[in-house]
């Protein structure tokens, strides 16, 4: 899907304005299940952006609603460092 990021272990999906659906296999291997707030992904994608700092790997995607950070360069599952 076009609301779908992969980076190294961690997949974002942007599911609404309000909600990044944020997955981390060390396999690169993700659940494609419904989530238990959106059961239904054929929805429309949500505006957004993405920029990616190659510098420091930094990852942020932009939502109406918020802004997420994440360090593609952690080699560790989601933590609040990371």
């Amino acid at each position: 899907s076009n609301a779908t990021l992969v980076f190294g272990s961690a997949r974002f999906t942007v599911l609404t304005s309000a909600i990044i659906r944020m997955e981390y296999s060390e396999t690169g291997v993700f659940e494609d299940e419904a989530t238990s707030v959106i059961v239904n992904r054929l929805t429309e994608v949500p505006q957004y952006s993405w920029q990616l700092n190659k510098q420091s790997g930094l990852l942020t995607i932009r939502t109406e609603d918020l802004t997420l950070f994440y360090e593609t360069n952690s080699q560790e599952p989601f933590n609040k460092n990371n």
